[in-house]
């Protein structure tokens, strides 16, 4: 296959899971029931949009794997992907050290924090996609390890949040 071919046949993927992720809220906001809907407009809306993210992201997993077996001929490719990774394990960490320290601050760093906290389980998946397609064992363990970390420190943050929930 050609690699332009290559190239339309990955966006045409994300244009899929970016249809289906349309399609799903659609779906899920016409059987929503109006009353939650009006009294919590501003709610209801970030719900949609976290449901939108969270199955944009798991449907994209697919064209994302069909990219990364394309690549896997690219050394290069996964020594930088897997310099990247390590990089994205120390901003998560970070991440979760601002967030736990001071999960009600204000401020960029704070929301920096929050955001990224919030896409870790989606992230995670798409480290342990890489990992798999990975062609060497360095890269390949330093990507599963990067995924297993955020998923860790993802659910740190979420025991942290059920035992403040209790209190």
């Amino acid at each position: 296959m050609k690699p332009w071919m290559k190239i339309g046949v990955v966006l045409l993927g994300f244009a899929a899971a970016a249809m289906l992720a349309w399609g799903l809220v659609e779906l899920r906001d016409r059987f929503s029931a109006v009353p939650a809907v009006e009294k919590a407009g501003g709610m209801y809306a970030f719900g949609q949009l976290v449901f939108a993210v969270a199955v944009f992201g798991v449907a994209a997993l697919v064209p994302t794997g069909f990219a990364l077996y394309w690549l896997r001929a690219a050394a290069a490719f996964w020594t930088v992907a897997a310099r990247v990774a390590l990089g994205w394990a120390v901003l998560g960490l970070a991440g979760t050290v601002i967030w736990l320290a001071a999960p009600s601050a204000q401020g960029w760093t704070s929301l920096l924090a929050f955001a990224r906290v919030g896409v870790m389980p989606l992230t995670s998946l798409g480290l342990v996609v890489a990992s798999f397609f990975a062609p060497q064992p360095r890269p390949r363990w330093i990507l599963l390890s990067v995924a297993i970390a955020d998923g860790l420190m993802f659910a740190v943050v979420v025991l942290v949040l059920l035992g403040r929930s209790r209190m």
